[in-house]
Protein backbone atom coordinates (compact mmCIF):
# COMPACT_ATOMS: atom_id res chain seq x y z
CA UNK A 1 0.00 0.00 0.00
CA UNK A 2 2.81 2.52 0.77
CA UNK A 3 4.44 1.46 -3.00
CA UNK A 4 1.24 2.63 -4.60
CA UNK A 5 0.84 6.03 -2.49
CA UNK A 6 4.41 6.28 -3.79
CA UNK A 7 3.83 5.45 -7.73
CA UNK A 8 0.63 7.02 -7.92
CA UNK A 9 1.23 10.78 -7.86
CA UNK A 10 4.16 10.06 -10.44
CA UNK A 11 1.80 7.94 -12.88
CA UNK A 12 -0.74 10.59 -12.25
CA UNK A 13 1.86 13.55 -12.91
CA UNK A 14 3.29 11.16 -16.42
CA UNK A 15 -0.22 10.44 -17.62
CA UNK A 16 -1.18 14.79 -17.25
CA UNK A 17 2.63 15.76 -18.59
CA UNK A 18 1.73 13.11 -21.79
CA UNK A 19 -1.72 14.76 -22.89
CA UNK A 20 -0.31 18.41 -22.47
CA UNK A 21 2.62 17.32 -24.67
CA UNK A 22 0.51 15.87 -27.10
CA UNK A 23 -1.73 18.35 -26.94
CA UNK A 24 1.38 21.29 -27.73
CA UNK A 25 2.59 19.02 -30.42
CA UNK A 26 -1.16 18.47 -32.14
CA UNK A 27 -2.16 21.89 -32.11
CA UNK A 28 0.63 23.97 -32.37
CA UNK A 29 3.72 22.34 -33.16
CA UNK A 30 2.03 20.41 -36.17
CA UNK A 31 2.11 21.67 -39.93
CA UNK A 32 -1.60 21.96 -39.44
CA UNK A 33 -1.84 23.72 -36.84
CA UNK A 34 -1.29 26.89 -39.19
CA UNK A 35 -5.17 25.99 -41.08
CA UNK A 36 -8.04 27.10 -38.94
CA UNK A 37 -9.91 24.17 -37.08
CA UNK A 38 -13.40 24.07 -37.80
CA UNK A 39 -14.13 23.33 -33.62
CA UNK A 40 -11.98 24.45 -30.74
CA UNK A 41 -11.14 21.10 -30.19
CA UNK A 42 -10.61 20.33 -34.04
CA UNK A 43 -6.56 20.56 -33.30
CA UNK A 44 -6.25 17.82 -30.73
CA UNK A 45 -9.07 15.77 -31.10
CA UNK A 46 -11.56 14.50 -33.89
CA UNK A 47 -14.08 14.11 -31.76
CA UNK A 48 -16.14 16.48 -32.54
CA UNK A 49 -16.32 15.74 -36.17
CA UNK A 50 -16.82 12.47 -35.73
CA UNK A 51 -19.93 12.83 -33.77
CA UNK A 52 -21.33 14.81 -36.43
CA UNK A 53 -20.40 11.97 -38.23
CA UNK A 54 -22.06 9.29 -36.64
CA UNK A 55 -25.70 11.80 -36.59
CA UNK A 56 -25.32 12.21 -40.64
CA UNK A 57 -24.56 15.87 -40.02
CA UNK A 58 -20.96 16.13 -41.06
CA UNK A 59 -21.64 18.05 -44.31
CA UNK A 60 -23.70 20.40 -42.88
CA UNK A 61 -21.43 21.10 -40.31
CA UNK A 62 -18.81 21.52 -42.57
CA UNK A 63 -20.60 23.58 -45.13
CA UNK A 64 -20.52 26.06 -42.15
CA UNK A 65 -17.84 26.20 -40.89
CA UNK A 66 -16.45 26.98 -44.05
CA UNK A 67 -18.47 30.04 -44.69
CA UNK A 68 -17.33 31.90 -41.42
CA UNK A 69 -13.72 29.82 -42.21
CA UNK A 70 -12.43 29.38 -44.76
CA UNK A 71 -11.93 27.11 -47.54
CA UNK A 72 -9.62 25.21 -45.86
CA UNK A 73 -10.32 24.06 -42.75
CA UNK A 74 -9.18 21.29 -39.63
CA UNK A 75 -11.71 19.12 -38.87
CA UNK A 76 -9.18 16.89 -36.58
CA UNK A 77 -5.92 16.46 -35.95
CA UNK A 78 -5.06 14.84 -39.17
CA UNK A 79 -8.36 15.80 -41.03
CA UNK A 80 -9.00 18.56 -43.76
CA UNK A 81 -11.48 19.50 -45.20
CA UNK A 82 -11.31 21.13 -48.64
CA UNK A 83 -13.85 23.43 -50.76
CA UNK A 84 -12.35 25.05 -53.38
CA UNK A 85 -12.16 23.89 -56.85
CA UNK A 86 -9.37 24.94 -58.86
CA UNK A 87 -6.67 24.87 -55.99
CA UNK A 88 -8.32 21.87 -54.05
CA UNK A 89 -10.92 19.82 -54.86
CA UNK A 90 -9.08 19.70 -58.68
CA UNK A 91 -5.63 18.62 -57.08
CA UNK A 92 -7.18 16.16 -54.79
CA UNK A 93 -9.01 14.25 -57.22
CA UNK A 94 -6.65 14.81 -60.14
CA UNK A 95 -3.58 14.38 -58.24
CA UNK A 96 -1.63 11.83 -56.33
CA UNK A 97 -4.19 11.31 -53.48
CA UNK A 98 -4.35 8.03 -52.12
CA UNK A 99 -7.41 6.43 -50.39
CA UNK A 100 -7.40 5.92 -46.76
CA UNK A 101 -8.48 2.71 -44.87
CA UNK A 102 -12.29 4.02 -44.92
CA UNK A 103 -12.59 2.27 -48.29
CA UNK A 104 -11.64 -1.09 -47.46
CA UNK A 105 -15.28 -1.52 -46.03
CA UNK A 106 -16.12 -1.74 -50.24
CA UNK A 107 -14.45 -4.93 -50.85
CA UNK A 108 -16.65 -8.01 -51.32
CA UNK A 109 -15.25 -11.64 -51.48
CA UNK A 110 -12.17 -10.19 -49.50
CA UNK A 111 -11.36 -9.55 -52.89
CA UNK A 112 -10.13 -5.74 -54.06
CA UNK A 113 -12.02 -3.77 -56.91
CA UNK A 114 -11.42 -0.61 -58.74
CA UNK A 115 -13.50 1.64 -56.02
CA UNK A 116 -11.81 0.22 -53.05
CA UNK A 117 -8.05 0.27 -54.76
CA UNK A 118 -5.87 2.31 -51.88
CA UNK A 119 -3.44 3.71 -54.62
CA UNK A 120 -4.02 5.99 -57.53
CA UNK A 121 -2.17 3.55 -60.01
CA UNK A 122 -4.12 0.50 -58.81
CA UNK A 123 -7.46 2.70 -59.25
CA UNK A 124 -6.21 4.20 -63.14
CA UNK A 125 -5.06 0.32 -63.46
CA UNK A 126 -8.67 -1.27 -62.84
CA UNK A 127 -9.94 1.59 -64.78
CA UNK A 128 -8.49 1.05 -67.93
CA UNK A 129 -9.44 -2.40 -67.76
CA UNK A 130 -13.09 -2.29 -67.68
CA UNK A 131 -13.40 1.32 -69.34
CA UNK A 132 -14.83 0.54 -72.47
CA UNK A 133 -18.36 -0.67 -71.87
CA UNK A 134 -19.12 2.91 -70.37
CA UNK A 135 -17.65 5.24 -73.02
CA UNK A 136 -20.01 7.61 -74.75
CA UNK A 137 -19.77 6.02 -78.12
CA UNK A 138 -20.54 2.54 -77.04
CA UNK A 139 -23.18 3.29 -75.25
CA UNK A 140 -25.18 5.73 -77.59
CA UNK A 141 -24.19 3.13 -80.33
CA UNK A 142 -25.41 0.05 -78.17
CA UNK A 143 -28.25 -1.46 -79.97
CA UNK A 144 -28.51 -4.62 -77.78
CA UNK A 145 -28.99 -1.82 -74.81
CA UNK A 146 -31.43 -0.43 -76.61
CA UNK A 147 -33.09 -3.91 -76.95
CA UNK A 148 -32.98 -4.69 -73.33
CA UNK A 149 -34.54 -0.69 -72.44
CA UNK A 150 -37.84 -2.04 -74.98
CA UNK A 151 -37.99 -5.05 -73.19
CA UNK A 152 -38.27 -3.43 -70.03
CA UNK A 153 -40.12 -0.67 -70.75
CA UNK A 154 -42.94 -2.81 -72.83
CA UNK A 155 -42.97 -6.61 -71.43
CA UNK A 156 -42.87 -5.24 -67.42
CA UNK A 157 -43.25 -1.49 -66.84
CA UNK A 158 -46.29 -0.94 -69.08
CA UNK A 159 -47.82 -4.40 -68.55
CA UNK A 160 -47.47 -3.89 -65.22
CA UNK A 161 -48.92 -0.14 -64.53
CA UNK A 162 -51.69 -0.94 -66.96
CA UNK A 163 -52.28 -3.95 -64.53
CA UNK A 164 -52.80 -2.09 -61.30
CA UNK A 165 -54.51 0.66 -62.92
CA UNK A 166 -57.22 -1.77 -64.23
CA UNK A 167 -57.55 -3.70 -60.71
CA UNK A 168 -57.54 0.02 -58.86
CA UNK A 169 -54.07 -1.48 -57.03
CA UNK A 170 -52.06 1.28 -55.55
CA UNK A 171 -48.54 2.02 -56.98
CA UNK A 172 -46.07 2.11 -55.16
CA UNK A 173 -43.27 4.37 -56.60
CA UNK A 174 -40.82 3.88 -54.36
CA UNK A 175 -40.53 -0.12 -54.87
CA UNK A 176 -41.35 0.62 -58.42
CA UNK A 177 -38.26 3.14 -58.58
CA UNK A 178 -35.96 0.54 -57.41
CA UNK A 179 -36.72 -2.60 -59.55
CA UNK A 180 -36.48 -0.09 -62.79
CA UNK A 181 -33.62 0.58 -61.51
CA UNK A 182 -32.29 -2.13 -60.35
CA UNK A 183 -33.11 -4.27 -63.18
CA UNK A 184 -31.75 -1.86 -65.77
CA UNK A 185 -28.07 -2.04 -64.14
CA UNK A 186 -27.90 -5.58 -64.06
CA UNK A 187 -29.16 -6.03 -67.62
CA UNK A 188 -26.50 -3.73 -68.49
CA UNK A 189 -24.13 -5.87 -66.98
CA UNK A 190 -25.39 -9.34 -67.41
CA UNK A 191 -27.60 -9.25 -70.08
CA UNK A 192 -31.52 -9.58 -69.69
CA UNK A 193 -31.75 -13.22 -69.99
CA UNK A 194 -29.40 -12.97 -66.81
CA UNK A 195 -30.62 -9.84 -64.74
CA UNK A 196 -32.60 -9.51 -62.14
CA UNK A 197 -36.28 -9.14 -62.48
CA UNK A 198 -37.51 -7.49 -59.62
CA UNK A 199 -40.50 -5.81 -61.74
CA UNK A 200 -42.64 -8.51 -62.54
CA UNK A 201 -41.36 -10.21 -59.12
CA UNK A 202 -43.83 -9.67 -55.86
CA UNK A 203 -43.28 -6.36 -54.30
CA UNK A 204 -41.26 -8.62 -50.78
CA UNK A 205 -38.50 -9.65 -53.25
CA UNK A 206 -37.58 -6.06 -53.83
CA UNK A 207 -37.88 -5.32 -50.34
CA UNK A 208 -35.77 -8.39 -49.00
CA UNK A 209 -32.96 -7.33 -51.30
CA UNK A 210 -33.33 -4.02 -49.84
CA UNK A 211 -33.22 -4.84 -46.47
CA UNK A 212 -30.29 -6.76 -46.76
CA UNK A 213 -28.87 -3.71 -48.65
CA UNK A 214 -29.36 -1.63 -45.57
CA UNK A 215 -28.10 -4.23 -43.00
CA UNK A 216 -24.37 -4.70 -44.93
CA UNK A 217 -24.12 -0.59 -45.59
CA UNK A 218 -25.54 -0.13 -42.29
CA UNK A 219 -25.05 3.02 -39.54
CA UNK A 220 -22.65 1.32 -37.61
CA UNK A 221 -19.66 0.37 -40.62
CA UNK A 222 -18.87 3.79 -39.05
CA UNK A 223 -17.13 2.35 -36.83
CA UNK A 224 -14.92 -0.02 -39.00
CA UNK A 225 -14.32 2.97 -41.65
CA UNK A 226 -13.76 5.89 -39.35
CA UNK A 227 -11.88 4.32 -36.20
CA UNK A 228 -11.01 1.22 -37.63
CA UNK A 229 -8.00 0.58 -34.88
CA UNK A 230 -11.19 0.29 -31.69
CA UNK A 231 -13.51 -1.39 -34.20
CA UNK A 232 -10.12 -4.18 -34.72
CA UNK A 233 -9.04 -4.17 -30.76
CA UNK A 234 -13.13 -4.41 -29.51
CA UNK A 235 -13.20 -7.27 -32.02
CA UNK A 236 -10.41 -8.91 -30.55
CA UNK A 237 -12.11 -9.30 -27.24
CA UNK A 238 -14.83 -10.37 -28.55
CA UNK A 239 -17.22 -7.24 -28.53
CA UNK A 240 -18.72 -7.04 -32.06
CA UNK A 241 -19.84 -3.48 -33.05
CA UNK A 242 -21.61 -4.29 -36.47
CA UNK A 243 -25.42 -5.49 -36.18
CA UNK A 244 -27.04 -8.51 -35.93
CA UNK A 245 -27.69 -10.13 -39.85
CA UNK A 246 -24.82 -8.28 -41.22
CA UNK A 247 -22.64 -10.94 -42.38
CA UNK A 248 -25.62 -13.01 -42.75
CA UNK A 249 -26.97 -10.28 -45.22
CA UNK A 250 -23.33 -9.52 -46.50
CA UNK A 251 -22.97 -13.27 -47.65
CA UNK A 252 -26.65 -13.06 -49.04
CA UNK A 253 -25.68 -10.54 -51.66
CA UNK A 254 -22.54 -12.08 -52.51
CA UNK A 255 -24.17 -15.14 -53.58
CA UNK A 256 -27.27 -13.48 -55.03
CA UNK A 257 -23.97 -11.61 -57.48
CA UNK A 258 -22.26 -15.05 -58.49
CA UNK A 259 -25.71 -16.58 -59.56
CA UNK A 260 -25.80 -13.56 -62.10
CA UNK A 261 -22.10 -13.73 -62.97
CA UNK A 262 -22.46 -17.98 -63.27
CA UNK A 263 -25.38 -17.41 -65.22
CA UNK A 264 -23.78 -14.55 -67.59
CA UNK A 265 -20.39 -16.60 -68.06
CA UNK A 266 -23.06 -19.98 -69.54
CA UNK A 267 -24.35 -17.23 -71.87
CA UNK A 268 -21.01 -16.37 -73.34
CA UNK A 269 -20.43 -19.74 -73.94
CA UNK A 270 -23.38 -20.95 -75.65
CA UNK A 271 -23.30 -17.47 -77.64
CA UNK A 272 -26.26 -15.46 -77.13
CA UNK A 273 -29.01 -15.77 -79.81
CA UNK A 274 -30.78 -12.42 -78.68
CA UNK A 275 -28.74 -9.20 -78.98
CA UNK A 276 -30.36 -8.11 -75.41
CA UNK A 277 -28.98 -11.20 -73.69
CA UNK A 278 -25.58 -10.02 -74.73
CA UNK A 279 -23.73 -9.09 -70.98
CA UNK A 280 -22.05 -5.93 -72.18
CA UNK A 281 -20.20 -5.37 -69.10
CA UNK A 282 -19.61 -9.09 -67.62
CA UNK A 283 -18.03 -10.08 -71.09
CA UNK A 284 -15.45 -7.68 -71.71
CA UNK A 285 -14.17 -7.14 -67.63
CA UNK A 286 -14.58 -11.48 -67.90
CA UNK A 287 -11.88 -11.66 -70.75
CA UNK A 288 -9.67 -9.29 -68.97
CA UNK A 289 -9.58 -11.20 -65.66
CA UNK A 290 -9.05 -14.88 -68.00
CA UNK A 291 -5.53 -13.29 -68.77
CA UNK A 292 -4.85 -12.85 -64.60
CA UNK A 293 -6.49 -16.78 -63.77
CA UNK A 294 -6.23 -18.56 -66.87
CA UNK A 295 -7.71 -21.30 -65.06
CA UNK A 296 -10.99 -22.13 -66.41
CA UNK A 297 -12.56 -23.10 -63.21
CA UNK A 298 -10.73 -20.25 -60.74
CA UNK A 299 -12.08 -19.40 -57.89
CA UNK A 300 -9.67 -16.30 -57.59
CA UNK A 301 -11.32 -14.91 -60.63
CA UNK A 302 -14.31 -15.74 -60.11
CA UNK A 303 -14.85 -13.55 -56.96
CA UNK A 304 -12.63 -11.15 -58.77
CA UNK A 305 -15.35 -10.50 -61.48
CA UNK A 306 -18.02 -10.62 -58.32
CA UNK A 307 -16.56 -7.97 -56.66
CA UNK A 308 -15.62 -5.58 -59.36
CA UNK A 309 -19.39 -5.98 -60.46
CA UNK A 310 -20.82 -5.62 -57.02
CA UNK A 311 -19.03 -2.16 -57.05
CA UNK A 312 -20.84 -1.30 -60.56
CA UNK A 313 -24.44 -2.37 -59.10
CA UNK A 314 -24.31 -0.71 -56.02
CA UNK A 315 -21.83 2.17 -56.01
CA UNK A 316 -20.34 2.96 -59.70
CA UNK A 317 -23.16 2.70 -61.95
CA UNK A 318 -25.83 4.37 -58.97
CA UNK A 319 -28.40 1.74 -59.48
CA UNK A 320 -29.20 1.94 -55.50
CA UNK A 321 -28.79 5.88 -55.86
CA UNK A 322 -31.13 6.81 -58.81
CA UNK A 323 -33.96 5.04 -57.56
CA UNK A 324 -34.68 7.52 -54.88
CA UNK A 325 -33.69 9.95 -57.60
CA UNK A 326 -36.37 8.85 -60.08
CA UNK A 327 -39.22 8.55 -56.93
CA UNK A 328 -38.43 12.06 -56.01
CA UNK A 329 -38.51 12.95 -60.00
CA UNK A 330 -42.11 11.63 -60.16
CA UNK A 331 -43.56 13.23 -57.62
CA UNK A 332 -42.59 16.71 -58.38
CA UNK A 333 -45.46 18.70 -59.64
CA UNK A 334 -45.98 18.96 -63.61
CA UNK A 335 -44.89 22.43 -64.56
CA UNK A 336 -47.34 23.58 -66.98
CA UNK A 337 -49.92 22.41 -65.30
CA UNK A 338 -53.09 20.96 -67.14
CA UNK A 339 -51.13 21.53 -70.29
CA UNK A 340 -48.53 19.59 -69.39
CA UNK A 341 -51.02 16.53 -68.22
CA UNK A 342 -52.74 17.27 -71.50
CA UNK A 343 -49.54 16.42 -73.22
CA UNK A 344 -48.27 13.36 -71.61
CA UNK A 345 -51.71 11.92 -72.34
CA UNK A 346 -51.23 12.84 -75.96
CA UNK A 347 -47.68 11.12 -75.57
CA UNK A 348 -48.96 7.91 -73.70
CA UNK A 349 -51.18 7.23 -76.37
CA UNK A 350 -48.51 7.25 -79.18
CA UNK A 351 -47.72 3.75 -80.58
CA UNK A 352 -44.25 2.19 -79.47
CA UNK A 353 -42.21 3.56 -82.97
CA UNK A 354 -44.13 6.72 -82.82
CA UNK A 355 -42.51 7.16 -78.61
CA UNK A 356 -39.19 5.94 -79.70
CA UNK A 357 -38.80 8.52 -82.43
CA UNK A 358 -39.25 11.57 -80.07
CA UNK A 359 -36.67 10.83 -78.26
CA UNK A 360 -34.47 13.69 -79.51
CA UNK A 361 -37.53 16.01 -79.25
CA UNK A 362 -38.03 15.19 -75.37
CA UNK A 363 -34.18 14.96 -74.79
CA UNK A 364 -34.27 18.75 -76.22
CA UNK A 365 -37.13 19.52 -74.30
CA UNK A 366 -35.35 18.47 -70.78
CA UNK A 367 -32.43 21.28 -71.45
CA UNK A 368 -34.96 23.99 -72.43
CA UNK A 369 -34.17 26.25 -69.28
CA UNK A 370 -38.36 27.09 -69.54
CA UNK A 371 -38.96 23.20 -68.43
CA UNK A 372 -38.24 23.36 -64.57
CA UNK A 373 -39.49 19.75 -64.45
CA UNK A 374 -36.51 19.03 -67.16
CA UNK A 375 -34.32 20.72 -65.03
CA UNK A 376 -34.92 19.25 -61.81
CA UNK A 377 -34.61 15.98 -63.73
CA UNK A 378 -30.94 16.71 -64.76
CA UNK A 379 -30.08 18.28 -61.42
CA UNK A 380 -31.44 15.16 -59.26
CA UNK A 381 -30.09 12.49 -61.75
CA UNK A 382 -26.66 14.36 -62.26
CA UNK A 383 -26.57 14.81 -58.50
CA UNK A 384 -25.61 18.64 -59.26
CA UNK A 385 -24.95 20.61 -56.13
CA UNK A 386 -24.97 18.06 -53.66
CA UNK A 387 -21.65 18.04 -51.35
CA UNK A 388 -19.24 15.18 -51.38
CA UNK A 389 -17.60 13.54 -47.99
CA UNK A 390 -15.48 11.10 -50.14
CA UNK A 391 -12.00 11.00 -47.84
CA UNK A 392 -8.30 10.95 -49.80
CA UNK A 393 -5.26 10.55 -47.86
CA UNK A 394 -2.48 13.33 -48.94
CA UNK A 395 1.03 12.21 -50.41
CA UNK A 396 4.09 12.48 -48.60
CA UNK A 397 5.61 14.57 -51.01
CA UNK A 398 3.61 17.46 -51.25
CA UNK A 399 3.50 20.48 -49.19
CA UNK A 400 -0.11 20.00 -47.52
CA UNK A 401 0.56 22.56 -44.90
CA UNK A 402 0.35 25.47 -47.65
CA UNK A 403 -3.03 26.13 -49.52
CA UNK A 404 -5.74 28.98 -51.03
CA UNK A 405 -6.07 30.55 -47.78
CA UNK A 406 -8.93 32.94 -48.54
CA UNK A 407 -11.76 34.48 -46.47
CA UNK A 408 -15.33 33.61 -46.37
CA UNK A 409 -16.53 36.23 -48.58
CA UNK A 410 -14.24 34.54 -51.26
CA UNK A 411 -15.90 31.13 -50.62
CA UNK A 412 -19.60 32.58 -50.79
CA UNK A 413 -18.48 33.74 -54.04
CA UNK A 414 -17.03 31.01 -55.49
CA UNK A 415 -20.18 28.62 -54.14
CA UNK A 416 -22.62 31.16 -55.89
CA UNK A 417 -20.82 31.16 -59.02
CA UNK A 418 -20.16 27.16 -59.49
CA UNK A 419 -23.37 26.34 -58.35
CA UNK A 420 -22.30 23.82 -55.62
CA UNK A 421 -20.13 23.56 -52.58
CA UNK A 422 -17.99 20.57 -52.65
CA UNK A 423 -16.60 19.64 -49.18
CA UNK A 424 -14.25 16.29 -49.62
CA UNK A 425 -12.33 15.38 -46.58
CA UNK A 426 -9.02 15.06 -46.77
CA UNK A 427 -7.50 12.60 -44.68
CA UNK A 428 -3.18 12.98 -43.24
CA UNK A 429 -1.21 10.31 -41.94
CA UNK A 430 0.16 10.60 -39.17
CA UNK A 431 3.57 10.81 -39.98
CA UNK A 432 2.89 14.27 -41.89
CA UNK A 433 2.12 15.82 -38.26
CA UNK A 434 5.58 17.05 -37.49
CA UNK A 435 6.97 17.39 -40.87
CA UNK A 436 6.82 19.12 -44.18
CA UNK A 437 8.17 17.46 -47.45
CA UNK A 438 8.23 18.44 -51.39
Amino acid sequence: MKNFAVVAPVLVTSVVLFIILYIVRVAFLSPLSKIPNAHWSSGFSSAWILWHRWNGRELQRAVEAHRKRGPILRLGPNDLSVSCYEEGIRKIYGGGFDKPVYFDFFSYYGTSNSFCSRTREQHSFHRRRMSTPYTKSSLFSSLELLAMTRRTLYERVIPRLQHESKTGCPTEMLELSYALCLDLVTQFIFGFFNASNFLQAPANETLEWLEHYERRYCKESFWSQEVPHVSRLLNFFGVGLMPVGHADSTKWLENWMVKMCDGAEQTLREKPSRPEDVPLVFGPINTVYMKDFPEPDSASRRQAVASELFDHIVRGTGGIGIGPRLHHLLHRAPPNGPADIKRRAKSSAIGHESTWGRASEWLQDLHAPSNSLGQAALHICCGEGEPSNAPKQHPATQDYAKGPQRDSSWLREHTARDKSQLVPMVHTPKSLQVRRRR
